[in-house]
């Protein structure tokens, strides 16, 4: 695996970027900055990142195996659980193709010629990059390896590494993709999420697009090593139903999302859909690679680093503007035994974000974060604000009108003069958690314009003068 005139800087900066946004979008059941296994946090996934993409970013210049074990080293020494061993394996031989392929990959003439190149360097795999794959294997310590009757990682490699990958195809994701030039990644998930980019579901909702496809299509190898197949295929199967609800878009499709990701992290944490997570990094890389990632975009997520890297100091920036607000109805339901009179208020929001200073020596420009305020307020200004996540309300969403009912009480409202929601209640405290998640996004699509992404941020809505409900969420 070898060619010449490689350019190593930029594939490093596609392996931390891809490393990054894989562990940062909000995919159900994995790590991310929301959310953290007991043994896992989103900083062990940078610092991994950050270990991995210098013996990656070489791996045109020597053996497979040589690559996989120094890249799995290199991470073990940074981060104690196994984040990447997966990424490591897929991205090593996508790293050792020439650039030129890479960049090519957008069109299917270049996806050709790509599959064609990894064909023939995987067939040129040998025992001795087996054995180094193994011995990677066995320091990674992935959950669920067990034992098996051929091919199993504690004993010497029987054949060359992609002989041993063909024996595993059936019962693990990464081997099938080394079985078959890697035909899910490059012809399936690239198209899928260039697809989700252009059908405008930004970055983060085409990379939770991606997971979920994937593991409708496949169900994940690491929840069938850890709870069986009959788990995995369950798994599928809810994300096939996430996909049919319509997600994102669809009116009523956020309960049927939140209802996969409790249940993958339930038992904990054990359905963890970390294989179809690991091909999500592999057509992230790839789509750094190829342009459908914007360079500025990767310029960020390539310099994110983990929490014991970033500066003390810490900055912030507030937005508090008298016409920064919505007028809006609404009423709450207690418990699902009492519900409001229908009501409104006169809302007031502020907002507030932290962020390391950027080359202008800014956290985030004023002007761009009040704009993106106001056009979050402006969505809920002058309609009813109806729950479409209530366990008390039953919520009908037709194309004309919206119909809501609390027992023998019933409300008709044009669906042009409604704010559909997916929260759970209107309270002042779930808004300023919606608030806050449409400004992360928008911010997140912002932040070439702007410099950083947000660490913090914090948004406040005001009922009334004097009482408000905050809410903070790593960015």
């Amino acid at each position: 695996m070898s060619w010449t005139g490689h350019d190593l800087e930029p594939i490093g900066g596609w392996v931390r970027a891809a490393c990054t946004l894989e562990a940062w979008a909000r995919k159900p059941g994995n790590v991310h900055p929301g959310q953290a296994f007991e043994d896992t946090s989103f900083d062990d996934f940078l610092r991994s990142a950050g270990a991995a993409a210098g013996p990656l970013s070489h791996a045109g210049g020597r053996p497979l195996g040589e690559t996989i074990l120094e890249a799995v080293q290199a991470t073990r020494s940074r981060a104690k659980p196994n984040t990447n061993l997966g990424i490591i394996l897929l991205l090593a031989p996508l790293c050792a193709a020439p650039p030129s392929l890479l960049r090519s990959a957008l069109t299917v003439e270049g996806r050709v010629r790509l599959r064609e190149w990894l064909r023939e360097a995987l067939a040129s795999l040998t025992v001795r990059d087996a054995e180094l794959a193994y011995e990677a294997i066995r320091i990674a310590n992935p959950g669920g390896l067990g034992s098996q009757a051929e091919g199993d990682v504690r004993r010497a490699p029987a054949g060359t590494l992609l002989e041993m990958m063909q024996l595993a195809r059936g019962r693990d994701l990464v081997a099938l993709e080394y079985s078959n030039a890697f035909q899910q990644v490059v012809d399936e998930g690239l198209p899928a999420f260039k697809a989700a980019m252009r059908a405008g579901m930004g970055l983060e909702g085409a990379i939770i697009r991606l997971h979920l496809e994937l593991l409708a299509r496949y169900g994940d190898s690491l929840i069938a090593r850890k709870c069986g197949v009959e788990a995995s295929q369950e798994a599928a199967r809810r994300s096939r139903h996430v996909l049919d609800s319509g997600w994102p878009h669809a009116p009523g499709s956020g309960p049927e999302f939140e209802e996969l990701d409790r249940w993958l992290r339930a038992d904990g944490n054990r359905r963890n859909p970390g294989a179809c997570a690991d091909l999500v990094a592999a057509v992230l890389f790839l789509a750094a690679a190829s342009g459908i990632i914007s360079p500025e975009i990767l310029a960020l997520f390539s310099a994110v680093p983990p929490l014991e890297q970033r500066p003390m100091q810490k900055y912030k920036v507030r937005v508090a503007k008298d016409y920064i607000g919505f007028c809006s109805a609404h009423f709450i339901s207690f418990e699902g035994t009492q519900c409001e009179r229908l009501h409104g208020h006169n809302y007031k929001v502020a907002a507030e974000v932290e962020a390391p200073l950027n080359e202008d020596y800014l956290v985030f420009d004023f002007i761009v974060l009040k704009k993106i305020l106001r056009e979050i307020t402006d969505e809920l200004d002058h309609r009813m604000l109806v729950p479409l996540k209530s366990k008390a309300l039953e919520v009908k969403a037709g194309d004309e009108q919206v119909e809501i009912r609390y027992r023998s009480k019933r409300w008709v409202f044009p669906r042009e003069d409604c704010a559909l929601l997916e929260i759970e209640n209107t309270t002042a405290e779930l808004l300023a958690s919606w608030i806050a998640a449409r400004l992360r996004g928008s911010m997140t699509r912002a932040a070439p314009l702007s410099g950083r992404l947000p660490e913090v941020i914090r948004v406040e809505v005001e009922e009334s003068p004097g009482q408000c409900a905050v809410y903070e969420t790593m960015g």
